[in-house]
């Protein structure tokens, strides 16, 4: 049994080598299989069972779709229900147990796994269970991750690719410290010569091989430093060399020298599947990105295909722009897109020219972990798309944000809440939801640091509309319909849930009077609001989010005339992503990352760079490196969402509470 954790942790660059190569270990003999970099989780399977009553489909949907935040919540959800048969559970788990890896949750993906395991006691054999495993493991603790894999790689029953899978996972945690790294191959070698099994073997060098694909290039150069005239043609110094012949014949100078180099090595091996040496061929001969000589070049790190490729593609759409803007100006910006959902966007970039300093995005967290991971972030700078790099100070020191964070939105609704003197604040929250969570406790991080108080927290059922009247009764304090509760001190409510559920809550509040409460939401609103043309506007005189685009532009030229280039070739209106890849190359162009740069260089950059007229919400970065946003400020209004008059919002709070 897998020992089951309670508490849920997450370490965004613990153990990223593993998170993108486990993928491989599902590969047959005598075929290498390389798995995107950009792809950390095992793709979801399109031909779900029919629905079954349980909801079990709706699941498995979510995680279809990419929504792997809300497949996570509805199994967890599910697992709830009673008289759930095993298939049915197997089911569930598999949900859980994918999503959660794709989520950085690796104690409820274990969960999941145990229970698909239970569920189905074969499970452990199939490929989709062995490679969430390894990612999952990936994600734990140092302590915790090596206990258990060298569990599961002493434990015979275990299938063989699993305990496989286990042995170059410890391997690669030893590679990454220098003087471990002869014991790591020696560790896989021992484990290597146990089975006599051809097919076993041939697994095992596929497997080390997309292992070593994701190793950075000081592990690697360290471990190529072992192989030697003996034992070039064994396992696994074979497939070292390989990896670094691989690496070499990415660069059109060195190709020929590289090919050469593993045809000689394809002659004398004793590897059990000798194909493994030529099946690199064809990815390194395929045609390389170019990267112009002349201008300035700045690169883009996007999904550009699969289910989140439209995002990205409104990211390069306002890209594209901008580089028009400075080519009608005379200037020259080369923008080249990587697909992330790309299997080698990793090596293409590796490949790119040193001056190619500054990357844009990625737009996901799997992607930068795996370039951190090959040790691209320490080459290139990275203003990441993401609203959050951790809380162990990578920001500023390993990548940079260009993103709105969490802090950035409660900035903006605590320079609200202050025009009309709040200081005290409830928090209502669905439940059992990972999102609302994490956002009251920096909500109330924040609230606490700029000296307020959160009096209050409660969570309704998220699943049970019903009972909310109820649940609002009893939050207020209130006995009856049409009944104000006495002395409520708060006069602001934090309400972190999508606008769907707000137009059930909101309206409770008003049926028992409490209708002096300003409205705090978070951009979930916002998402919401853009696909309504109907809101019951009066419930929301009071309420306010944050938002990094002002369609209407009227607090930005530069909105503005992307606007009127989209108008003037027939697109549809410009959007915040369109307007995050359009400032992006417009900042990005102005700031001097030369070739060999620190990080104090790019945040002295960022820092100095006070005079960019943004489309959308402005940033800033301190001295260290850290950005924040002054996002705007929206209310919702009949027909969706419009900026908030702060002067008439807070004439109309004043007057409710009678000042």
């Amino acid at each position: 049994m897998i020992p089951l954790r309670t508490t849920i942790r997450s370490r965004v660059f613990s153990g990223c080598l593993v998170l993108l190569c486990c993928l491989a270990l599902s590969g047959c003999p005598g075929k290498t299989v390389i798995k995107g970099p950009g792809q950390t989780v095992p793709p979801a399977r399109t031909d779900t069972a029919p629905p079954s009553g349980f909801g079990t489909a709706d699941a498995e949907a979510a995680l279809n779709a990419g929504q792997t935040a809300r497949a996570e919540q509805l199994a967890v959800n599910l697992f709830r229900k009673e008289g759930m048969p095993p298939a049915e559970m197997a089911r569930v788990a598999r949900v859980l147990a994918l999503a959660a890896a794709a989520n950085g949750h690796p104690y409820m993906a274990i969960n999941g796994l145990e229970r698909w395991l239970e569920s189905d006691p074969a499970a452990d054999a199939s490929p989709e269970w062995r490679d969430t495993f390894l990612i999952a493991l990936g994600q734990l603790p140092q302590r915790d991750a090596i206990t258990r894999a060298q569990g599961f790689m002493a434990d015979t029953s275990r299938p063989f690719p699993l305990r496989a899978g286990s042995a170059l996972f410890l391997a690669s945690r030893q590679w990454e410290r220098a003087a471990e790294a002869p014991q790591a191959l020696a560790n896989i070698q021992a484990f290597y010569s146990q089975t006599r099994d051809r097919n076993q073997r041939a697994h095992m060098e596929h497997a080390l091989f997309s292992f070593l694909q994701n190793a950075n290039d000081n592990a690697l150069a360290t471990l190529d430093g072992l192989v030697t005239e003996e034992n070039s043609n064994a396992y696994p110094y074979a497939v070292v060399r390989l990896e670094t012949l691989r690496r070499k014949a990415l660069h059109a100078t060195t190709r020929e020298e590289a090919q050469a180099q593993a045809q000689a090595l394809a002659q004398n091996t004793t590897l059990a599947d000798p194909a493994i040496l030529r099946s690199w061929d064809a990815a390194v001969t395929a045609p390389a990105i170019t990267v112009p000589l002349s201008g300035r070049t700045l690169v883009l790190a996007l999904p550009l295909s699969g289910s989140p490729g439209g995002i990205g593609k409104k990211i390069v759409q306002g890209a594209e722009e901008a580089k028009r803007e400075f080519a009608a100006a005379g200037h020259t910006v080369n923008v080249v897109t990587l697909d992330t959902q790309d299997a080698s966007w990793l090596d293409k970039l590796a490949a790119f020219p040193p001056e190619a300093t500054v990357v844009g995005g990625p737009l996901r967290m799997d992607a930068f972990t795996a370039a951190h991971a090959r040790g691209l972030t320490a080459t290139r700078a990275f203003l990441t798309f993401l609203p959050s790099l951790g809380d162990a100070g990578e920001e500023g020191r390993i990548a940079w944000r260009f993103f709105p964070s969490p802090e950035d939105q409660f900035t903006a609704l605590f320079a609200a809440t202050s025009r009309v003197g709040v200081t005290e604040f409830a928090i209502l929250m669905p439940d059992n939801d990972a999102y609302a969570a994490r956002m009251a406790d920096r909500f109330t991080a924040h609230v606490q640091a700029m000296g307020g108080h959160v009096v209050k927290r409660s969570e309704y059922p998220k699943n049970g509309q019903e009972s909310w009247n109820k649940f609002i009764a009893s939050f207020l304090g209130s006995s009856k319909h049409a009944t104000r509760a006495p002395g409520v001190s708060h006069r602001a409510i934090f309400l972190p849930d999508s606008w769907r559920n707000m137009e059930l809550i909101v309206p409770n509040l008003f049926y028992f009077l409490e209708s002096r409460q300003m409205l705090l939401g978070t951009s979930l609103w916002e998402q919401g609001l853009a696909a309504t043309d109907h809101v019951t506007a009066h419930y929301y005189n009071l309420a306010v989010f944050p938002g990094a685009w002002d369609k209407t532009a009227t607090l930005s030229p530069a909105a503005a005339r992307l606007q009127a280039a989209y108008a003037r070739d027939g697109r549809s209106e410009p959007d915040f992503w369109a307007g995050l890849g359009y400032d992006f190359v417009r900042f990005a162009s102005t700031l001097d990352i030369p070739v060999g740069w620190s990080p104090a260089t790019v945040n002295a950059a960022l820092s100095r760079n006070t005079d960019m007229a943004w489309s959308m919400a402005p940033l800033r970065w301190s001295g260290q490196g850290r950005a924040n946003q002054s996002l705007f400020l929206f209310t919702p209004v009949t027909d969706g969402f419009a900026p908030a008059d702060m002067n008439e919002i807070e004439t109309r709070f004043n007057k409710v509470w009678n000042r």
